[in-house]
């Protein structure tokens, strides 16, 4: 078992009330938890200013795909042999409409614990099967091939299974082309829903 602390103290100008402390307190400990396990925050005003922004940023992000703020990237995949392309990594990014571009390491996080990231892996899958079938289209003597993240989080949902094969069906490129990459704490959790859906 592990323990996460934050710290508030009744100290400082204005009289401190119990749902301050404990709101402060809870603040800190999420700060902790985001540095690791087994660790001890202390609050600070700045820690007002990052949970104001997450929520401002919750709310956007769930505004996003509508607003096509969402874009991919393609990380090209070299076959180091011949020398050729052999396939692309569909990148996720953000371009916010005021912040400009919010970097993966701050929305996907945002996204997996809002329960968001079904809906824009989903948009994602869409986006990515689509484009590696005109890619394909165009070079068709290529085998390219698309890899595409999915977290622990969209695993989670049961119809992630269903969703992939939707978006391989509407782009009719071939289900051998799709690769799914998954992050390792998916690999860690051997739960039987888990191992059956992969």
């Amino acid at each position: 078992l592990h323990a996460s602390v934050g710290v508030a103290f009744a100290v400082g100008s204005g009289p401190a009330t119990a749902e301050t402390l404990l709101r402060d307190a809870d603040l800190a400990m999420y700060g902790a938890k985001n540095r690791g396990k087994g660790r001890v925050a202390v609050f600070d005003d700045s820690m007002h200013e990052g949970a104001f922004e997450r929520l401002e940023l919750k709310a956007d992000l769930a505004r996003a795909v509508e607003r096509n703020e969402l874009l991919l990237h393609y990380q090209p995949v070299i076959d180091l042999a011949q020398g050729t392309i052999a396939g692309f990594e569909a990148l996720m990014r953000w371009n916010h409409r005021v912040r400009g571009m919010v970097g993966p390491g701050t929305f996907i996080p945002l996204a997996e614990e809002t329960g968001l990231i079904v809906p824009i892996g989903r948009w994602l899958m869409d986006v990515a099967l689509d484009q590696l079938r005109r890619w394909q289209d165009l070079l068709p003597d290529s085998a390219l091939s698309m890899s595409i993240n999915v977290s622990g989080r969209q695993l989670e949902d049961e119809g992630v299974v269903d969703d992939l094969r939707a978006a391989i069906e509407r782009s009719g490129v071939d289900p051998s082309s799709v690769v799914v990459e998954l992050t390792e704490s998916v690999v860690v959790d051997d739960s039987p829903e888990l191992v059956a859906r992969l």
